[in-house]
């Protein structure tokens, strides 16, 4: 069942750091609503199907290593730029006491990275923020 609070993630027609800023919206969301827990894999607080009609993601993996950690990695594709394509971006999520929970947007080894792991060659199509 899905819940209450998942939203609808245009993977479409947004950049990588507006999508980020649903999922991590949704996910903190999903962090206040465990009583400062993120929900299991098995139950993931996002669509990780992207639509038919996505343009650059081609999947998304939700990961949660912990109660309080936890990681969305987007695979990304289509855009015919070979640097691009077949790589990760990634969120990764550290729950705090107060409810709150602090972000990093950075580059990622693989969809199931649970850290940011310095693909330089990415560095140049994100924001400064995501050069992780």
């Amino acid at each position: 069942m899905r819940p209450f609070f998942w939203p609808k993630i245009d993977y479409e027609s947004i950049t990588y750091s507006a999508c980020f800023v649903q999922v991590k919206m949704a996910v903190s969301n999903a962090y206040i609503a465990g009583r400062n827990a993120f929900p299991p894999v098995a139950r993931p607080p996002i669509s990780t199907t992207p639509p038919v009609n996505a343009k650059y993601v081609t999947a998304v993996a939700y990961d949660q290593t912990s109660a309080t950690a936890v990681s969305v990695v987007l695979v990304l594709g289509n855009t015919g730029n070979t640097n691009i394509d077949g790589k990760f971006l990634g969120a990764f999520g550290v729950g705090q006491i107060d409810g709150t929970v602090r972000w990093i947007c950075g580059t990622a080894c693989s969809a199931a990275s649970t850290a940011a792991c310095a693909v330089t060659a990415l560095y140049q199509y994100l924001p400064a923020y995501c050069r992780h």
